[in-house]
């Protein structure tokens, strides 16, 4: 049919089969029509499809559906079902405003255009597997109450899943490859949002985002391009291992953020650490490195926590080495206060016995061959056995920290 089909204010109590229909220009359903179930297979509209403010009580099956300009569905209009899986059209797509009560089937959609599905949209069950927008998908405002499956999703420029929308079900967009931001901003989650291995070009807006008891954003093999903030709302439990990202903002709540993850794993941590020092802040990464182990020392079985204690204490695992010296300044001045209580200080002719007392905690360092040949008589004797011992320890944990090894 080469010129424009206007089936507008009609109704159809029965089944409107258009199975394979063609049309020239546009096909026009609009003004209030109603109809029952209504088959447009693997239609092709050379113009628009328009099927606003109508009211569908059945199913309106759409697959493979090609229209070479826009498809456009709004204005209040209610269905039941409705199935677009592996259409085609050419320009966009505007669902806003509609209401689903069943499910709408996108699986395998593709679109030239962006998508809207806005405006106070009401929709139960998404499914969107697998399809290509080109331009922007948009529910900025809009409710789900079902599952939102956008699971190999591919969309040109930004996912606005923003504006107060609400998401009653899970949101599974595994895969999902969007070029541009992610914008959940102001929205509310109920269920799990799993991003599992999806990536994004830009940005991971989640600033003012509502989420339930209990939710989880997956983030597991993500790739995202900038994180702006980590003092932002995320979720109540994050699952972030293997999620890397280019640029990250405000950091200064890392803690915070670590806190929403079920256990300890040491990837997150790196991952920040490394940004953060590619951007030129390496104090800041090298308290993420520490907090890491702390976290790891705190979920550690009673072993493996002494080893890490001890690590902490003597040179801050490895990333403050400092404290070495400070702890050899204390050994230092213990074994002088003992040699002077105990008398052997000044029996040996060392009224203070500082030099004496640096002299043998220190293996490396030999100040003078007397100090070795002194015979210390009294209980001191036994103190400074072990005051040898702790400089040996003091010594390895010193150049194990010093060379990468307890990091």
């Amino acid at each position: 049919m080469g010129v424009e089909l206007s089936l507008s204010g009609v109704k159809v109590t029965g089944k409107l089969d258009m199975n394979g229909l063609g049309v020239g220009r546009a096909l026009v359903m609009d003004d209030k029509a109603e109809f029952t179930d209504v088959v447009l297979v693997a239609a092709h509209v050379g113009g628009s499809l328009l099927l606003s403010g109508v009211k569908v009580t059945g199913k309106l099956d759409m697959n493979r559906l090609r229209t070479d300009q826009s498809l456009y569905v709004r204005d209040k209009a209610e269905f039941v079902d409705i199935e677009l899986a592996g259409a085609h059209i050419g320009g966009e797509l505007d669902l806003s405003g509609v209401k689903v009560t069943g499910r709408l089937d996108m699986n395998g959609l593709q679109v030239g255009q962006s998508v809207h599905m806005s405006d106070k949209a009401d929709f139960a069950d998404v499914e969107l597997t697998a399809a290509h927008v080109g331009g922007q998908l948009v529910t900025t405002g809009s409710r789900v109450t079902g599952k939102l499956d956008c699971h190999e999703l591919e969309v040109g420029q930004q996912v606005f899943l923003d504006g107060g929308a609400m998401f009653s079900g899970s949101i599974d967009c595994r895969l999902a490859k969007i070029k541009s931001d992610l914008n959940l901003t102001g929205s509310q989650f109920e269920k799990d949002v799993d991003l599992s291995g999806a990536e994004i070009g830009g940005r991971l807006l989640v600033k003012s985002a509502q989420w339930s008891d209990g939710v989880t954003l997956v983030l597991r093999d993500a790739k995202v391009g900038i994180i702006p903030a980590l003092a932002d709302a995320w979720a109540p439990k994050l699952d972030l291992n293997g999620f890397t990202y280019r640029s990250v903002g405000a950091v200064v709540q890392f803690l915070d953020w670590f806190a929403r993850l079920d256990r300890y794993t040491p990837q997150p941590y790196d991952q920040l650490a490394s940004v953060v020092q590619g951007q030129g802040d390496g104090g800041l990464a090298t308290r993420i490195r520490y907090s890491s182990r702390e976290r790891e020392r705190s979920e550690a079985p009673r072993g493996t926590w002494a080893w890490l204690t001890a690590l902490k204490w003597v040179i801050g695992y490895g990333y403050y080495p400092q404290l070495a010296i400070y702890w050899a300044i204390g050994l230092v001045i213990m074994g002088a206060i003992v040699l002077r209580v105990s008398g052997e200080g000044p029996r040996n002719g060392m009224p203070f016995g500082l030099a004496y007392s640096f002299d043998t905690l220190l293996p490396i360092i030999k100040l003078r061959d007397r100090h070795y040949q002194i015979d210390l008589k009294t209980w001191a004797r036994y103190y400074f056995y072990g005051h040898k011992i702790m400089g040996f320890v003091l010594a390895s944990f010193l150049i194990a920290g010093l060379s990468g090894l307890t990091k």
